[in-house]
């Protein structure tokens, strides 16, 4: 949910939608993406834009979308898997040898009956290399209530 607050109350919440500046040559360019944690920096340059107030996400107890998918996909890589980086939500799991994937279907469809989560694979039974994409998971929201993270968590170490 997001509530709207006095730009220089911002510091260290995070940012509910974008904010753009108009250059000289009447382009738009992003300023701060939604999901930007303000800084100190930030409040001065959101003033200097002539923002006076900005909408923050109130969530006290839910899980960043990079924090959330970053924990999903640790626990769900295995020995010959490693991760991408965390990008707006989404990491990818990718193969460190050749082998075959094999994928436990049940859990594949049981954590995308899951609102705010999507985790895609390649198909079942396919041949893999070094640095291919076998998976990945996104986390739809920007933030993720805790306990539908510790959810899935728990549903993975059954």
């Amino acid at each position: 949910m997001a509530k709207k607050i006095n730009v220089e109350q911002a510091e260290g919440l995070v940012l509910a939608h974008n904010i753009t500046r108009t250059t000289p040559k009447h382009e738009d360019q992003l300023s701060l993406a939604r999901g930007h944690i303000i800084r100190s920096v930030d409040i001065i340059a959101l003033s200097g834009l002539g923002q006076k107030h900005i909408y923050v996400i109130d969530n006290d107890d839910d899980v960043n979308e990079d924090e959330a998918a970053y924990r999903l996909a640790t626990a769900f890589v295995g020995s010959e898997v490693t991760l991408s980086k965390v990008d707006e939500g989404c990491i990818n799991l990718l193969a460190t040898s050749h082998g075959v994937l094999n994928i436990n279907i049940p859990f594949l469809q049981e954590i995308n009956s899951f609102d705010k989560v999507v985790l895609f694979t390649r198909h079942n039974g396919t041949a893999c290399y070094p640095n291919m994409l076998l998976a990945g998971t996104k986390i739809t929201p920007l933030f993720i209530p805790a306990a539908d993270l510790q959810q899935i968590e728990t549903l993975w170490a059954c």
